[in-house]
């Protein structure tokens, strides 16, 4: 609204005589009929939800951004939206449903979705567990000659099932339907490397190891 200085300024001259004041006041009238159009353009922008140029308590303008077909208010959190920033105590997060609330992500330290499922899952049919059938032959052995291969179990057709583990400190190499070398061999490392073959695909020819030190120990099962 227009000061009374203003308003003062836009007066013409004031004349006075002896017996009367004469006020030109179309200075006045001009300066009023705009004031009332501003006003009737705000008020026009209140009702329609429009309203231009807002800003805050501190004279920060207040922005907008289209989202969609939906104009939201622009909101800087007090993290300042800096990744691995504190969350500030009330945000609007970006989540999922559970059917009938909205749910926030959760992450670790690391930044890493959380995955824990809890409750239980419910599975329609049976499930039929079977026995194998056949046995396992234990082969466990040692290194008889450091650096020269020595076979494990031999060429078996009806093989369906075969597993080797290294249970030395010492390094070794697998061959399957060939002689291994420590370049050419699958490495079965110390303390506890191991292979296994199961499933849909098990070799049948002789395997073979190679260690570079006499009478380290290794374990096979064959079925």
């Amino acid at each position: 609204m227009p000061s009374i200085k203003e308003l003062y300024s836009r007066l013409n001259d004031v004349k006075i005589d002896a017996d009367s004041i004469n006020l030109n006041t179309d200075g006045l009238e001009s300066l009023l009929a705009t004031t009332q159009a501003d006003i009737a353009l705000i008020k026009a922008d209140i009702a329609n939800g429009v309203l231009s140029d807002v800003r805050d308590g501190s004279g920060n303008a207040i922005t907008s951004t289209t989202q969609g077909s939906t104009r939201r208010l622009d909101v800087m959190l007090s993290s300042g939206g800096a990744t691995g920033s504190s969350v500030p105590t009330n945000a609007n997060l970006m989540g999922g449903t559970d059917g009938t609330n909205l749910r926030g992500l959760s992450v670790d330290s690391a930044g890493r979705i959380n995955t824990n499922i809890n409750g239980t899952v419910a599975v329609s049919g049976s499930v039929t567990a079977s026995s194998p059938t056949g046995t396992l032959t234990n082969s466990s052995s040692t290194i008889t000659t450091g650096g020269t291969s020595q076979q494990v179990v031999a060429s078996n057709s009806s093989r369906k099932y075969f597993a080797i583990q290294n249970i030395s400190d010492t390094a070794m190499y697998l061959g399957v339907g060939y002689t291994p070398t420590s370049t050419t061999g699958i490495l079965l490392s110390a303390s506890g490397g191991g292979f296994v073959f199961e499933s849909s695909f098990i070799p049948t020819s002789a395997i073979n190891i190679l260690c570079a030190t006499t009478g380290k120990a290794f374990v096979a099962l064959e079925g």
